[in-house]
């Protein structure tokens, strides 16, 4: 028998307080990673980003995207 893992991916917001820092700092250690870039002042996962830790969510009450 196997059993199987699902993967919880975290906001970067809920990230930031796990690991108590700031939002911004969790964002700057993304970016010197190349984990996430900037694009038209949005934050999106660069292909690195998406294939190593991360994802795109959609927001269950304001249907924005947020990365995970």
């Amino acid at each position: 028998m196997t059993t199987s893992q699902k993967t919880k991916y975290l906001s970067t917001t809920a990230l930031s307080k796990e690991l108590k820092v700031n939002v911004k700092q969790v964002f700057q250690i993304l970016l010197d990673n190349d984990l996430v870039k900037r694009v038209h002042d949005n934050w999106v996962l660069t292909e690195k980003g998406g294939e190593k830790v991360g994802t795109k969510k959609k927001h269950p009450k304001i249907g924005g995207e947020y990365i995970a």
